[in-house]
């Protein structure tokens, strides 16, 4: 099963000529091609953060992100970028760190979507859980970006997980629902310049209902 994870697109890389012995090459393709990223996850760490195992076969395991869906291939990345349109080569590339700017920071809720399937009702579910957000806070990063710094994420502990020091995907606890079905929250929260973080989550509700939502998390002033 895929996993419903919003993928950024890729800014600033350093271009590097090899592959990195042990980590997982993480593919973003959209229309007219795919841009590759080293990430700092090995394949055994990969596999948790997805819940799932790579599919049987010889060649490389790559991450492959997706229209929203993050799943895994064995494809090579040359093959996958001419798949999406591109020119059949995906250079390897690594985020240079952002070192994120100390001061005044304000979240917005933006864009949400909530499935046509889901039952009346889900809204006031959802609120709560991104009320935190739109609030003034003072941040003293230490030199060094983490989603958890942030807070406000919504009213349980989210697991997270580094993919590069800039991009973090995060897996909210739930309460087990037992017969009444699962609920799953899973988050992704990005660094993209020194002064704005875009985060998104996804909710799948008993497997029939898909709920996103967008924060922005920027700096205002000192």
């Amino acid at each position: 099963m895929q996993k419903l994870l919003s993928i950024s697109a890729i800014f600033t890389v350093f271009a590097l000529p090899v592959w990195a012995e042990g980590n997982v090459v993480f593919a973003e393709c959209g229309e007219g091609g795919c841009s590759c990223l080293l990430t700092d996850l090995t394949e055994e760490e990969a596999r948790i953060t997805l819940g799932e195992d790579p599919p049987d076969g010889e060649g490389e395991a790559v991450l492959v992100g997706s229209e929203g869906t993050l799943s895994w291939t064995r494809m090579s990345v040359e093959d996958l970028d001419l798949l999406y349109g591109g020119s059949g080569e995906c250079e390897l590339a690594l985020f240079p760190a952002i070192i994120p700017a100390d001061g005044t920071w304000l979240g917005t809720v933006g864009a949400r979507s909530i499935g046509a399937n889901c039952p009346a009702g889900v809204e006031t579910m959802v609120n709560p859980m991104l009320d935190g957000i739109a609030e003034q806070r003072q941040m003293r990063w230490e030199q060094e970006f983490h989603p958890r710094k942030i807070s406000g994420f919504g009213p349980n502990p989210i697991q997270w997980t580094m993919v590069n020091e800039n991009y973090f995907t995060g897996v909210m606890t739930m309460p087990d629902l037992g017969a009444a079905g699962q609920v799953s929250v899973n988050w992704v929260s990005e660094l993209k310049t020194e002064d704005y973080v875009r985060s998104e989550v996804v909710m799948d509700i008993l497997g029939i209902c898909d709920v996103n939502a967008v924060v922005d998390f920027k700096r205002t002033g000192p």
